[in-house]
């Protein structure tokens, strides 16, 4: 990266770092009290903008995290006087320019609101709202503290402002303390850097202060995309010959492309080979999730690397999709060429046309493009229709060369059985190592990586210009070498606050913690699992067969039960796009979308994820993959029942309990030797069902279910399963019983259907004289326990209610007991 792109990036990044301080009422220092002459705008005789002399105050104090080769003072000075820019120093004018295109506005109208140092950050999920749905009902404030993976981090409406000074000073405290951590490093680690500590202390900081706003916008993304922009207006006017106060405050010119990437075959890949080869599965699934997961960072960063941009210019990135901003020039526009048909040429090589990078750079911007009454005409729409072109002209700079297609391109020259070789050693050299791992290394290819998994494999190579391997601890000459280097997270063997760089994964797999549960002896499973070829001693990474088997228990009389089935569970956000562009409605920005996109990828890579690693109830459950707003999960069938329910009512808080921000879901069943690609396409057809039905919905046992009847289906196992297990007073029903709930269940359900056959509307009369033969006779007079139980049960089987209402939540309740009750 060139010397000053990255001062001016530092610079924008940091503009704002004096509001941090000013919202711990940190006092000013003499030469800052000085600076305000200069560097604060008045407004009816007085001084606005009192953040910016103690952003100089940071500079001041804070000096020796920076690289010896970078200019301290000239970033001082640029991040200082951006709200009152110098006319003999053009370059303060970008960041100026920076900081209202990031806002989606001209700051220099506003007004200060006096009472936003106390103020708290609002969740920018409570003012989404879709057509037809209500948003959140109520005000939801952001807590001032350090980042967290657990439900601290929820939005709350309970939240005061009191303490709010002491918390804002801790919270400047431990940033500085973080800063200061840094080591001289090169300027893009320094980036990346800076990035993870402003996401672990300023992603609760609002960045507004202004009386008209909705504070919503993190500090961490309002500097992360005004740095982003200020970097590409250096280079534009740099390469323009342009650097002139008149010439940056051009609002017209088209300064910016905007980059798409968007990978697609993802799940048809990470699935491939599982059919047919099923000896150690669990391994390269868990490789593969993982590595999709890395290979849109490396693209993305491969980019910017190449075009000399920080990583401040990517301003989304979440579930194989990124978005990067750039300087629109010639030299920038060659290079993206050059750069789009390598890295297509390597996906088609490598993968055999199995996994495609649709990327888009054509969408030119200017600045008055980002104000938001222009956003969603001038980006958003241009954008989705640019990415949608490039997904219909797939692998284009390979297929067509001068205009014309290139037949012999059209015929792959990998063996396929080779391709499969190699493909599978990878992965599972990959998969041994991935569960042990705390660093992920990236380096340029021809820089040595020690230990990288087999280096002349073209997987190991990405793109065939970036190297990938792990490691357990870091050196700093290595960081020297690198290109990035990323700290694994959720880890928790790791504390973020003790980490420079981060990278959330979403890579949990259960492992036995020790080798002595009693069902897998109970079943002697050793040599079963030993053959699988999926479970070694030295990781202890459970195997599917551990998984399934974990859903068993053993009853009084020493039965294993449970049926030791394995639950696969799909899930994803519901009308995602129509939220990011019309959720936001007339307010929508840069920052916002940022925002938006960064909250719900941290849901489930970072919370969800790690959830999986602290709740006890969720620790057997194996990670596919998750991300953006897509996820796969594989654990005990009867635990990701539980972990349906977690996921959308921890989901509902995390997002305000907006009803225009719901998720949908679908949970099939299966055998651990399963096919799991099969399992989850048949997962996939579940959640489409859900949302063919309406959305916020969830698919069991072939029924679709709104959330509330599915969670009232979930109570009412119990009253079936203590039915069953004679746990009702003085009556206990037949395990058979139970099946006949579910063909009265389905009787029901065709008998409320349009054309119902004749002998299922019998469905009441017979439902009621079963229970009236089998159960009633077994009641002991007085026995108030067994007639609670018994006036439950003809509740939910729905002989006194609404038929068509209960009878698919009956089904699920039977269901559940039935497998639960099952001897393996």
């Amino acid at each position: 990266m060139d010397k000053r792109v990255a001062e001016i990036s530092i610079a924008g990044f940091l503009h704002d770092i004096g509001k941090v301080s000013q919202r711990a009422k940190i006092p000013l220092t003499e030469q800052s009290q000085r600076m305000k002459e200069s560097i604060c705008p008045t407004r009816d005789g007085r001084h606005t903008h009192l953040h910016t002399p103690l952003t100089n105050q940071f500079f001041e104090s804070e000096q020796g995290w920076l690289p010896r080769e970078l200019d301290h003072t000239s970033i001082s000075n640029l991040a200082t006087y951006h709200h009152r820019p110098r006319h003999e120093e053009p370059l303060d004018f970008i960041i100026q320019q920076a900081d209202w295109y990031s806002s989606g506005q001209d700051r220099g109208a506003g007004v200060e609101n006096p009472d936003y140092i106390t103020g708290r950050m609002n969740s920018i999920f409570e003012q989404i709202k879709l057509e037809g749905r209500s948003s959140a009902s109520g005000k939801a404030y952001m807590p001032i503290q350090e980042q967290s993976l657990d439900e601290s981090i929820f939005p709350d409406s309970s939240l005061s402002k009191e303490s709010i000074i002491e918390s804002n000073k801790e919270i400047y405290e431990k940033l500085v303390a973080h800063i200061s951590e840094i080591k001289d490093v090169p300027s893009n680690i320094l980036c990346e850097q800076l990035e993870w500590i402003f996401s672990q202390y300023c992603w609760c900081v609002p960045s507004s202060a202004w009386s008209k706003e909705f504070p919503d916008i993190s500090l961490l993304d309002h500097s992360k995309t005004t740095a982003g922009i200020a970097a590409c207006l250096y280079q534009y006017h740099n390469e323009t010959n342009s650097i002139s106060e008149k010439e940056i405050c051009d609002k017209n010119a088209k300064k910016f492309i905007v980059v798409s990437g968007d990978f697609s075959g993802i799940q048809n890949y990470i699935f491939h080979n599982v059919q047919t080869d099923q000896k150690g599965t669990s391994k390269r699934l868990r490789a593969r999730s993982f590595y999709i997961g890395v290979i849109g960072r490396v693209a993305s960063s491969l980019i910017l690397d190449e075009l000399g941009l920080p990583c401040f210019c990517r301003f989304m990135e979440a579930g194989g999709r990124f978005t990067l901003l750039v300087a629109n020039t010639q030299k920038t526009k060659e290079k993206l060429k050059s750069l789009s048909k390598k890295m297509d040429t390597w996906l088609f090589e490598t993968f055999n046309g199995l996994l495609r990078l649709n990327m888009s750079f054509a969408l030119e911007l200017s600045g008055s493009d980002f104000m938001m009454e222009n956003y969603k005409a001038k980006i958003q729409e241009p954008m989705a229709r640019d990415v949608d072109i490039a997904k219909r002209r797939q692998f284009s700079n390979v297929l067509i060369e001068d205009g014309v297609w290139n037949r012999e391109k059209f015929v792959i020259d990998n063996n396929p059985k080779e391709f499969d070789k190699k493909e599978t050693e990878y992965f599972n050299k990959l998969g041994e190592k991935l569960p042990k791992a705390n660093y992920l290394l990236v380096a340029d290819k021809n820089d040595a990586l020690v230990g990288m998994i087999n280096s002349k494999n073209k997987f190991s190579n990405l793109f065939g210009m970036r190297s990938i391997n792990f490691s357990d601890k870091l050196s700093d000459s290595e960081a020297r070498t690198l290109k990035a280097y990323y700290q694994i997270m959720p880890n928790k063997q790791v504390d973020p606050k003790n980490i420079l760089s981060g990278l959330y994964v979403a890579n949990y797999v259960p492992r036995i913690e020790p080798y002595d549960n009693s069902i897998y002896k109970y079943l002697n499973m050793e040599e079963l699992i030993k053959e699988s070829g999926d479970y070694s001693e030295d990781s202890k990474v459970k195997t599917f067969a551990h998984i399934a088997a974990d859903s068993c228990w053993i009853d009084k009389e020493d039965n294993a039960r449970g049926s030791g089935l394995l639950g696969v569970l799909k899930a994803d956000v519901d009308n995602l796009g129509l939220i990011f562009s019309e959720g936001i409605g007339d307010r929508i920005s840069v920052s916002r979308v940022a925002s938006l996109s960064r909250q719900i990828d941290m849901f489930f890579k970072g919370f969800l994820t790690n959830q999986l690693q602290t709740n006890e109830k969720f620790r057997n459950i194996y990670t596919v993959y998750a991300g953006g707003d897509d996820l796969l999960f594989v654990g005990p069938w009867n635990t990701m029942f539980e972990f349906g329910k977690y996921i959308r009512d921890s989901f509902s808080r995390y997002t305000c309990n907006n009803d225009s921000i719901t998720i949908s879901a679908s949970i099939i069943l299966c055998k651990s030797s399963y096919p799991l690609a099969q399992a989850a396409c048949e997962a996939e057809e579940g959640l489409e069902a859900a949302k063919d039905a309406g959305r916020n919905r969830i698919t069991v046992f072939g029924e679709t279910l709104e959330w509330d009847d599915y969670i009232e289906a979930l109570k009412n196992i119990e009253v079936i399963d203590n039915s069953v297990n004679g746990k009702s007073g003085s009556f206990a029903m037949s395990s058979s019983f139970a099946y006949k709930l579910i063909k009265y269940a389905r009787m029901a359900k065709d008998a409320n259907s349009k054309n119902p056959k004749l002998d299922n509307l019998k469905w009441r009369s017979q439902l009621s004289y079963d229970i009236g033969r089998n159960i009633k006779p077994k009641i002991k007079s007085g026995d108030a326990v067994a007639e609670e139980a018994f006036d439950k049960l003809k509740m939910i089987t729905g002989i006194e209610i609404n038929a068509a209402a209960a009878a698919s939540k009956l089904l699920v309740s039977a269901s559940y007991s039935t497998y639960k009750n099952r001897r393996v």
